[in-house]
């Protein structure tokens, strides 16, 4: 199976494959390593998210800056691992 690019969706379609889950933005962008300032964040807000992607297989990826040094970080939720998920992230996979 060819890898597909992921593709930009909004924040709004972001909660609406997660469903109930809705702690998933809090815990995602307080879960980062940056490796430019090497802090390691995991309770306070630790990025700007700037982007929201959904890949091939149903995960949404977080891409924005680091809130101590700005540089470019990115957190991974793998929901297309859950099939009620996958089933609504797969309308949005080409």
């Amino acid at each position: 199976m060819k890898q597909k690019d992921d593709i930009t969706i909004t924040k709004e379609i972001a909660e609406e494959i997660m469903g109930t889950d809705t702690d998933f933005l809090k815990v995602a962008g307080n879960n980062i390593f940056c490796v430019n300032c090497s802090h390691v964040y995991s309770k306070n807000l630790s990025m700007k998210i700037d982007k929201y992607q959904l890949n091939y297989l149903g995960d949404i990826v977080l891409i924005g800056t680091c809130i101590k040094c700005s540089q470019p970080v990115a957190s991974y939720i793998e929901a297309g691992e859950d099939p009620n998920k996958f089933k609504r992230a797969k309308k949005y996979i080409n």
